[in-house]
């Protein structure tokens, strides 16, 4: 836990109060804006997928140390899935240019309680992966009339 809330704090003040986290949500709003504006975007995309490759290495081998062995199938569609419900519960877009890490962290801990309080009212668990995609199904509906009002207002 503290590890992540370490690499939250990291990663927030990196977003916030850098111009490497400026250039991302540029980058991440408009592509084409970003090109515009002057940002080398090849270097900001091979830095973004380099961050992306030494963390997930970094959770893979944390997994596999907490678990006492490496295994193929983990991480697999049920986690993506989780995952994904986490940000957007937490106001990230799924176009991009929208979202922080707060949010996120909010998401993810919400989706918690959800899964807690699925557990404690002994609902299958089987039924966890419709519950999970009837919440992601319901964000995306929210994140696309967020995304309609916000290009209303312009």
């Amino acid at each position: 836990m503290r590890r992540a809330v370490v690499v939250g704090v990291v990663t927030w003040f990196a977003l916030e109060h850098t111009r490497f986290g400026v250039n991302i949500r540029a980058l991440g709003g408009n592509r084409a804006a970003a090109v515009a504006n002057g940002l080398h975007v090849k270097k900001l995309d091979l830095a973004l997928y380099a961050i992306a490759a030494v963390t997930g290495g970094i959770a893979g081998l944390l997994y596999s140390a907490r678990v006492g062995a490496g295994q193929v199938e983990a991480g697999g569609s049920a986690t993506t899935l989780v995952v994904v419900t986490a940000v957007l519960i937490g106001g990230v877009s799924l176009l991009g240019g929208l979202g922080n890490i707060t949010g996120v962290a909010i998401g993810a801990v919400l989706l918690s309680l959800i899964d807690n309080a699925l557990i404690v009212s002994r609902i299958p668990p089987q039924f966890n992966n419709i519950v999970v995609g009837a919440i992601l199904v319901c964000a995306v509906a929210v994140d696309h009339l967020r995304r309609q009002q916000l290009y209303e207002r312009r």
